[in-house]
């Protein structure tokens, strides 16, 4: 019978969870430049071929280490599946910092995710940890084109409920952004107005511009059905059909 004396079967259980984590972060990573060169080859975002892109090749990308047909000499090694419906970063299931929800995992260590408020009028909570952005004071969560949610360098949430603009965009597949600032306003047609921590305001027309302004991406592709999934069993019942 093999025996291994417990500190040494410790530091190696330590070592495994420790690349595990790595892993995760790389892949996420992986899964951020896809959409982003998704972007690059589509018209915009709003362009079919965009999340046609996302759906069929961040995914293959990153579990497969391949880009369309061909092999992409950069991309890494396949790594271990996400549960079934998910893509690497997000998770689903009980979190220590964020409870029960489905939550996307940052490289930095951060969370952001959707779980349940438990108050009848507004079930759903979008929280997030502490740290979201390193170094920003304040940051805004731009969700599609228009929706915009306040979030601090501390540990925080929004609620409301499915048809809340955040939310109701987020339930719908919009793409999520974590942008340094704050929120100001809209501008007429689409895009959220932003004042930079250097006082400058910019506007986010797009969730995937916030690269551009010191920014990070999260890509729902591959989240949807476990986000609706959530919402619905936060709400008790099927998701709602919100006013246009």
């Amino acid at each position: 019978m093999c025996r291994i004396a417990v500190p040494a079967a410790l530091a190696a259980l330590a070592a495994l969870a420790g690349s595990a984590a790595v892993a995760q972060d790389d892949a996420a990573m992986e899964v951020q430049r896809c959409v982003w060169r998704c972007l690059a080859d589509s018209r915009d975002a709003t362009d079919p071929a965009y999340q046609q892109c996302i759906d069929t090749r961040c995914n293959e990308r990153v579990l497969f280490g391949s880009w369309g047909q061909g092999r992409d000499p950069a991309a890494p090694a396949a790594v271990a599946p996400p549960p079934p419906g998910l893509v690497p970063g997000w998770s689903r299931g009980r979190s220590p910092a964020l409870g029960e929800g489905v939550v996307f995992a940052l490289p930095s260590g951060a969370a952001i995710g959707l779980g349940c408020s438990g108050l009848p009028a507004t079930p759903l909570a979008l929280r997030w940890t502490a740290g979201l952005l390193p170094g920003a004071a304040e940051a805004v969560a731009v969700i599609g084109a228009t929706a915009a949610v306040p979030v601090t360098a501390t540990a925080g949430a929004a609620v409301g409920d499915a048809c809340a603009p955040p939310l109701r965009a987020l339930l719908a597949g919009a793409t999520m952004a974590l942008v340094p600032g704050r929120a100001v306003g809209q501008r007429p047609g689409g895009g959220v107005v932003l004042r930079r921590p250097d006082g400058a305001q910019i506007v986010l027309s797009l969730p995937e511009e916030a690269p551009r302004h010191g920014g990070t991406v999260i890509p729902t592709a591959g989240a949807l059905g476990a986000l609706r999934q959530q919402a619905a069993a936060c709400t008790g019942a099927a998701l709602p059909r919100c006013p246009p």
